[in-house]
């Protein structure tokens, strides 16, 4: 069996700027990403569960 390697580039300043601070607030970046057209098709988001996810996501990211 042959090896994985990946090479992940994280801007941790970005993530603990604006990503934590929304996760902490009311998910706005979260409700524009889930919203958007794009996330819509390739995770097959359906409009009345988008609300009910993004709270689940929240509540967990603050746990």
């Amino acid at each position: 069996m042959g090896s994985w390697n990946t090479l992940h580039h994280f801007d941790d300043r970005k993530f603990y700027s604006e990503i934590v601070p929304d996760l902490k607030n009311d998910g706005q970046l979260l409700h524009k990403y889930f919203n958007s057209k794009f996330a819509k098709r390739i995770l097959y988001r359906r409009d009345d569960t988008i609300d009910k996810e993004i709270a689940e996501i929240i509540k967990f990211s603050r746990f």
